[in-house]
Order: structure tokens, then sequence, then C-alpha cells
């Protein structure tokens, strides 16, 4: 199971007894509350980076051949991620 968020994980654990996970995040920049993400589920990933910042790109485990597609042009984040 991947769980995704805004801001950087900090914590990740799991209750062997329940099987239960638990993940805390922390978004150290201000931000609206309105705008956040959440999303936990049987993804893959891959990872690209632009200019020294960290891009992750995640899809349904079963389309994991079709993420390659998302990297394409990602230069292009760079100016926005900038602005």
């Amino acid at each position: 199971m991947t769980v995704l968020s805004n801001g950087r994980k900090v914590d990740e654990s799991v209750d062997t007894s329940t099987g239960l996970k638990a993940v805390h995040w922390s978004q150290d920049k201000p931000h609206v509350n309105y705008l956040i993400a959440l999303a936990a589920g049987y993804f893959k990933g891959i990872t690209s980076e632009v200019n020294g910042i960290p891009l992750g790109f995640y899809v349904p485990a079963s389309q994991i051949d079709l993420a390659p597609v998302l990297i394409q042009g990602h230069g292009r984040y760079d100016h926005f991620l900038r602005t």
C-alpha cells in the first residue's frame, strides 16, 4: 500500500498485529487548507529531478509500463515550480 500527500513524509509504521499502516506528513510551507491531496492505494512510482527538485509520478500498479510517458517534458515543470 502506498500513501501520497502534500509535504514531506516524516514517519511510517505498520501495526504488526493488525497490519494497519500509519503515515505522518509535514507541510512546512504555508498553504491554504483547501489545497491538499491525499491518495492511498496500490501504486507504483517513478521519480525524477529538475534542478534539485524531486518529482514523483505515481500510477496504478497495473499501469507502471505507461509511467515513463509522464516524465517526458518534465523540465517544463521547473518554470512552474520556481515562479
